[in-house]
């Protein structure tokens, strides 16, 4: 056989990466299939932060006329070894290209999550249907096992691991890869940890530090200027320095994340030669130049002083203060590059 029917590559052209059967085997048929093109930067173990460094194969959407699919994936997962190369090519084919089937409305056995458009204002909401993948849970599985199996070898520490299996008596009905252990959840009573705090670490690699005011500082300040309305220049001394209370906080918390962000510099996502590349290039400039203190330059000191102001303001409206005028210009007064 040299050539797919027209039914063997329309069920190829459909396999997806993501199944509405890997949620709930009796809903419609459905899924999304992603592609190493869609790729994602990040810290996380998901298919798209995966796709590419590692193959995440894709499943059939229904139990129907799957041979083809079934045989390219027990080649390409070492069951089988095809004598015919058509259904793994045209299979291989289908994982370079992003897929997402017809489903105008999905079924309602499908959970779905109400997520607020803008956590400010939670009077909108998106719909969201959160949708596994069995592939990169097999491939999951099969490390930890590897791990404990090989652990006398490898001095590795024993992974504790208790599954929740996933597709009732007949696994193929939902999915191939769930009958080879893929979507098997690990349920965990324990994990290691590191040395370094990496979740924190990551975090400041790539998205840097969200700018904050202390709330302390801010009322410190409210109940200064409530007890002393006057404005003279004994007066505006006192204030100056209970702004710079209320502003130097972010600048020493940046000193420290710059000094973390190099003290474990080996333990970032990227290699860092330069202080520049302790973060990740998607930080904006404020930021950036928030953390490393040598790029700073008097624009990004009139935007740090706007910054501030504008959430002291917020803060003094909070507690029901009356906001400052001119705050933005005391602050560059008050804060040194």
């Amino acid at each position: 056989m040299n050539k797919l029917s027209e039914q063997e590559q329309r069920v190829i052209n459909e396999v997806v990466t993501h199944s509405f059967k890997y949620v709930n085997s009796n809903c419609q048929k459905g899924g999304v299939r992603v592609c190493p093109d869609q790729k994602l930067s990040g810290p996380y173990i998901s298919s798209l932060h995966l796709i590419g460094t590692v193959q995440i194969l894709a499943d059939y959407q229904t139990n129907s006329g799957v041979k083809p699919i079934t045989i390219a994936i027990k080649d390409l997962t070492g069951r089988e070894n095809s004598t015919n190369p058509v259904y793994k090519d045209a299979y291989l084919h289908a994982l370079s290209s992003p897929y997402e089937s017809d489903t105008p409305s999905l079924d309602p056995r499908l959970r779905q999550l109400l997520m607020p458009v803008n956590f400010g204002h939670c009077n909108e909401y998106i719909s969201l249907t959160p949708l596994p993948c069995a592939d990169l849970s097999r491939k999951f599985n099969q490390s930890i096992r590897n791990n404990n199996k090989n652990r006398n070898e490898t001095s590795n520490k024993y992974l504790r691991l208790s599954e929740l299996g996933f597709g009732g008596a007949n696994k193929q009905n939902a999915g191939y890869l769930i009958s080879i252990g893929g979507l098997l959840n690990q349920l965990y009573t324990s994990a290691p940890k590191a040395s370094v705090d990496k979740k924190k670490l990551y975090r400041l690699f790539y998205k840097g530090l969200e700018p904050f005011i202390p709330n302390d500082a801010v009322k410190a300040f409210a109940a200064f200027r409530e007890k002393n309305p006057g404005n003279n220049l004994a007066l505006r001394e006192k204030e100056n320095r209970l702004i710079k209370n209320m502003v130097s906080p972010l600048l020493q918390e940046a000193d420290l994340a710059l000094s973390s962000l190099a003290e474990h510099s080996d333990s970032l996502p990227e290699p860092a030669q330069e202080p520049n590349e302790l973060l990740h290039s998607n930080v904006d400039d404020f930021k950036r130049k928030l953390i490393v203190s040598e790029l700073r330059d008097n624009a990004w000191k009139s935007q740090f002083a706007s910054t501030m102001a504008k959430t002291i303001n917020a803060k003094l409206q909070m507690v029901e203060a009356p906001s400052v005028a001119g705050l933005k210009e005391r602050i560059e007064g008050i804060v040194t590059l």
